[in-house]
């Protein structure tokens, strides 16, 4: 599997993040799009266990039928065996309607960026190398009109993971929310231990800057016990926003919600395996469990 086609390849992490994606996109509007580590735009789809629990579960399901996540899936392939990347789905929503720019370390992947926007003619920059100095340079100014995908594209405690300037995705992500732009920060943790350090650093952006902020995690925690699941070791990711409208705060409550549903009565490997969902509101600094 090359670098570009995804780590989280039809996982169930895969469908949360991009249908969370696709309903705030679809809601915010941005001029420009920025995606920190975007991997590739489509790729061919794995079929073993994780994807059967993951994006084929949610593929073949009543609740996400209508979806665009689900549409645009269908339009791009899926049941010849391709999935997309994060990169087609802002496409696929935004259109011509916004400017695009894309980083990551894996030249390949760029190139499959790039070739897959030559189809609609869109406005497409691609930047090679580190995405953390990037968005970290003082050049590098953004507005209201701006969303920001930060994706660690790292499992587990790799948002922290320090670069040679001694940065991490958390140093993007404050000057993101501080500058106003739309922000969409996705994360996977191994562990409660890496879950709750997650928390603590988002809490103090907010606690420094004061931008509404709201995180909406899954947890697969009887699929992780599994001694079969190889494809990725994580207990649960999520997504934590900033700067978007109450809307799209709604919107993503929502699709937790449809999670939720959808996997009840899930089984991972013959086993149950049901998802517990939780919700982190740094408005009023409330924290509320639901599921499992």
């Amino acid at each position: 599997m090359s670098v570009f086609s995804g780590h989280n390849a039809g996982h169930v992490s895969n469908p949360f993040k991009h249908s969370s994606l696709c309903n705030v996109l679809k809601i915010e509007k941005p001029a420009r799009y920025y995606e920190t580590n975007s991997a590739g735009a489509i790729y061919d789809l794995p079929h073993n266990e994780d994807t059967e629990y993951g994006v084929f579960n949610v593929m073949k399901s009543e609740e996400f039928a209508n979806s665009d996540y689900a549409q645009i899936l269908r339009k791009n392939g899926f049941d010849s065996g391709k999935l997309l990347g994060s990169p087609s789905f802002a496409m696929n929503i935004l259109k011509e309607n916004a400017e695009y720019h894309f980083c990551d370390i894996d030249k390949d992947a760029l190139d499959n960026i790039n070739n897959y926007s030559l189809t609609g003619n869109l406005n497409v920059k691609t930047y090679l190398g580190d995405s953390i100095e990037a968005f970290l340079d003082d050049k590098f100014i953004l507005s209201k009109d701006d969303f920001v995908h930060i994706d660690p594209m790292g499992i587990g405690d790799q948002i922290f993971e320090i670069n040679s300037k001694g940065h991490t995705f958390f140093d993007v992500f404050e000057k993101v929310v501080a500058s106003g732009a739309k922000t969409f920060l996705w994360y996977g943790y191994k562990n409660a231990e890496i879950k709750e350090k997650i928390y603590d650093n988002i809490k103090k952006v907010f606690d420094k800057h004061k931008k509404p902020i709201k995180s909406f995690d899954i947890c697969w925690s009887v699929m992780a016990k599994e001694k079969s699941n190889k494809m990725l070791n994580l207990l649960g990711c999520g997504v934590a926003c900033a700067n978007v409208s109450d809307e799209s705060f709604l919107a993503l409550g929502k699709n937790l919600e449809l999670f939720n549903k959808l996997y009840e009565n899930a089984i991972y490997n013959g086993h149950p395996a049901p998802l517990s969902i939780e919700r982190v509101s740094l408005i009023q600094q409330l924290r509320s469990f639901y599921g499992i």
